[in-house]
């Protein structure tokens, strides 16, 4: 596959960190498969769908009943302010960016990328948890006076188990 890994938690990625698959895990193709069926209906998909990942898991693919209902009135109410953080690195969301969410009236929305200036976190979904930036950024979040955006850190962090398959290269 050239220049293509496997990390530690299953993702298949590029060497410049892009998901392009997974190992396993990843039911994104199959449910995919599912929604571009033909000759079923919606109900027979969502049944597939229920049948390959769960109740919450269908819940959760795209074009559910569920999250049409929950983004039917867009991604933020007013007068709350919403920071989210997503990693290159997402093996559970891809691409990582669908994390994000766009501001509605009255409403500020902070995204952010632990790589936007730090090319040595290379978190997954996982271990993003644990990363001293992304902790920092969520205390920034609730208080920048504990930790002002000039404070935020930027260390070498890896997957889940603290390596990837690629750092063995």
């Amino acid at each position: 596959m050239g220049a293509e890994h496997a990390d530690i938690e299953g993702s298949l990625a590029t060497q410049d960190g892009q998901t392009i698959g997974s190992t396993s895990g990843s039911l994104e193709g199959p449910l995919n498969v599912i929604n571009e069926a033909t000759g079923l209906t919606d109900a027979q998909r969502f049944e597939l769908k229920k049948w390959l990942v769960g109740w919450a898991g269908a819940q959760q693919a795209t074009g559910s009943d569920l999250l049409a209902k929950l983004n039917g009135e867009g991604d933020t109410r007013p007068g709350v302010d919403y920071t989210v953080i997503g990693t290159e690195y997402d093996n559970i969301s891809s691409p990582y960016t669908l994390t994000f969410l766009e501001a509605g009236p009255g409403a500020t929305v902070n995204n952010i990328t632990l790589q936007d200036g730090c090319a040595q976190d290379r978190s997954s979904h996982v271990s993003m948890s644990y990363s001293p930036r992304a902790i920092d950024y969520v205390r920034n979040a609730l208080d920048p006076e504990i930790v002002p955006d000039s404070a935020i850190r930027c260390e070498p962090h890896t997957g889940a188990l603290g390596f990837s398959l690629r750092s063995l290269e």
